[in-house]
């Protein structure tokens, strides 16, 4: 981490946050007429993840300045900014976690509901379909039940 210089990262990360950005306005518009697509909010926060890991890194790297062998560095009075700006990077990336497993929650219910849906109506025209239980057994057993 100390050697390698990621502020030629930076063209990346910013086309990374515009493109979060656009995402989530769409989404809000798509929420908005009622159209709900759970596993794009999934993609979506995993890329806020990456973007936010990216501001900690750069962030803990201006913090190092030349001591970690990098020319751009916090000054000498910019250190409390400097503390509060990592503070809050981490913040945001536990609470990007937080929600990224809640999305991926209820992409498993959803995921769940819909095998245990098209098992029931196997059932109902009398078929029973052994692939279809060995999909709906794989679910419930990759991701555990919710925490009570």
């Amino acid at each position: 981490l100390s050697d390698t210089d990621v502020k030629g990262l930076k063209p990346y990360v910013a086309n990374l946050a515009a493109a979060v950005s656009s995402m989530s306005m769409m989404l809000w518009i798509l929420s908005i007429t009622g159209v709900h697509v759970h596993w794009l909010f999934a993609i979506m926060d995993f890329c806020s993840v990456l973007l936010l890991v990216s501001h900690i890194i750069y962030d803990t790297q201006k913090i190092l300045g030349e001591w970690g062998g990098h020319k751009e560095k916090f000054e000498i009075d910019d250190y409390v900014f400097a503390a509060l700006t990592l503070y809050r990077d981490f913040i945001e990336l536990f609470l990007a976690l937080l929600r990224n497993f809640r999305h991926l929650e209820e992409l498993k219910d959803r995921i769940g509901s819909f095998f245990e849906d098209c098992q029931k109506k196997l059932e109902e025209n009398g078929a029973s379909h052994d692939l279809l239980q060995q999909l709906l057994d794989l679910v419930k057993m990759a991701v555990p039940e919710k925490c009570n």
